[in-house]
């Protein structure tokens, strides 16, 4: 065994260390039963299916506001991903005259690479590109990216997608990107040293609170084989609620150890609206190698909801998530307007 091989220890993360996670995801890889209604099992609810309407009705008002935004324009191909897995929660609406039914963690991903794309300006000077993917769940987020890819990639540059994530998911993961004909490579540390056809590409390290849900030498390992050798990075992190109380770091020591190593790292305030309510708390975005030219036109497309949507789109998640009778969400409404 390598002293690389040694060191890694997958219960330095919140999901290796959840043994309900780790049985569920292997089951589901597994078992064809359970993989046709995965989506809405407890686990996956507690895990990654959790997105609440409210969010998705934010993300619903920035893609109606971006109406000609490239991922916008793919929202039907996109809601594909929702035919597969059974997902509990589903949402209908229109935007740009089609009738579009999408799932709240689906619109979550949608937003991500939303935010990836602007932030990086992938629209518009797409480079040969390896993507690295922290915590892939069940490739639901990698699916999105693929959905896009043709339309970004018009001069079919070099396009790798990687996923590092515990060996359970693996299959799961497999079988979800399958029902589309996508892949990817699965990687770990062990393995994650650059091959000769790699070397013209640029490297793109995401991930959507998995590496922020780590700690001791799992995370610094991933930090110096992954993060610190990347030319971009994207991440949604929460390491002050999900590493820091275990002998990790928080997300201002992130930032600061992405500073230290040059990575030149760009803190997004909550309040740009990259996140949606659902994420905010203890969340934030932190990335690095974008032009702080393309960061700003991303802040400026994300327009500040008005006191009048926000108390809207609050009225109609409560009536989603409780079912109130008409007297109830009266009274409701009162105590939102006067609280």
């Amino acid at each position: 065994m390598s002293k690389l091989e040694s060191k890694i220890n997958m219960s330095e993360s919140v999901s290796g260390s959840s043994e309900d996670w780790v049985e569920f995801t292997t089951l589901a890889g597994l078992d064809s039963n359970i993989f046709e209604n995965f989506r809405r099992h407890p686990v996956m609810l507690r895990v990654i299916e959790g997105t609440n309407y409210l969010s998705s009705f934010e993300n619903i008002n920035f893609f109606r506001n971006n109406s000609s935004h490239v991922v916008t324009k793919f929202l039907a191909k996109i809601s594909s991903s929702d035919k597969v897995g059974n997902p509990l929660r589903l949402l209908t609406f229109y935007l740009n005259d089609k009738l579009l039914e999408l799932n709240p963690t689906t619109l979550r991903y949608a937003k991500n690479w939303s935010n990836i794309i602007d932030c990086f300006n992938l629209k518009n000077d797409f480079p040969s590109l390896e993507i690295s993917e922290i915590g892939g769940g069940y490739g639901g987020e990698a699916k999105v990216f693929f959905d896009l890819e043709p339309e970004l990639n018009k001069k079919k540059k070099l396009i790798l997608y990687d996923i590092y994530d515990l060996k359970s998911s693996t299959q799961l993961i497999t079988n979800f990107l399958n029902k589309f004909e996508y892949s990817v490579n699965y990687k770990s540390l062990i393995n994650c040293k650059n091959s000769e056809i790699k070397k013209d590409c640029k490297k793109l390290v995401i991930s959507n609170g998995a590496l922020s849900e780590m700690h001791g030498d799992l995370l610094n390992l991933y930090l110096s084989q992954i993060v610190y050798k990347a030319d971009y990075g994207y991440f949604i992190v929460n390491f002050d609620s999900h590493s820091k109380p275990l002998g990790g770091i928080s997300n201002k020591d992130f930032f600061e150890l992405l500073q230290k190593n040059n990575k030149n790292p760009i803190w997004i305030k909550n309040d740009c609206n990259f996140l949606t309510s659902f994420d905010k708390g203890n969340s934030s975005v932190i990335i690095f190698g974008a032009k702080s030219e393309d960061v700003n036109n991303a802040i400026k497309s994300r327009k500040n909801l008005s006191l009048f949507e926000k108390l809207l789109f609050k009225l109609i998640n409560l009536n989603f998530s409780e079912n109130p009778s008409p007297k109830m969400l009266f009274l409701k409404i009162l105590n939102k307007i006067f609280k």
